[in-house]
């Protein structure tokens, strides 16, 4: 038994090895991996979600679409 500051918290067993070495055990954490580099700044990366945006909304405003590939 286990007492704390004179309370009861909990019936305490000792560990028997022989019987817990068969279980399997708990996979260690690991690092995260570090992400490639692409080689882009984040300007780079926000210009392309962008022009894939307007790709999937069509060719509703291709007049802004070459307006923007001009100033590049």
């Amino acid at each position: 038994m286990l007492y704390v500051d004179g309370k009861y918290i909990c019936d305490v067993f000792p560990l028997d090895r022989l019987a817990n070495n068969k279980r399997p055990r708990r996979a260690l954490p690991r690092p995260e991996p570090v992400p490639r580099r692409t080689g882009k700044n984040p300007l780079d990366l926000i210009t392309d979600e962008y022009h894939a945006l307007l790709r999937a909304l069509g060719d509703e405003d291709s007049d802004a679409a070459d307006d923007l590939e001009d100033d590049v």
